[in-house]
């Protein structure tokens, strides 16, 4: 018998449930699903610090403010311990 999906030993990846939202305030609306793997995040961090570090050299965090930084802010919460440093970045 095959592991499932979620199951250590398995060659199959997770199934994940896509949801989206059309505007701020309205609700989210099912729009599919999609087996894809789990997101490296170390990975991720690393990937995102040079940006933002490139993004900070080049004035444009300060130039465009909280319409980049905002969402900078929300995938360096999402990424958890590994984007504790990234925070004082944006900072």
């Amino acid at each position: 018998m095959a592991a499932a999906a979620n199951e250590p030993g398995s060659d199959q990846w997770p199934l994940w449930e896509v949801f989206t939202q059309a505007k701020d305030g309205a609700p989210h609306e099912h729009a599919g699903s999609v087996h894809a793997p789990d997101p490296d995040k170390p990975r991720t961090a690393g990937v995102l610090g040079r940006l933002i570090r490139l993004l900070t050299s080049a004035g444009s965090l300060a130039t465009a403010g909280t319409a980049l930084i905002g969402p900078l802010q929300a995938l360096v919460s999402w990424l958890g311990p590994y984007g504790a440093g990234l925070l004082a970045l944006l900072a």
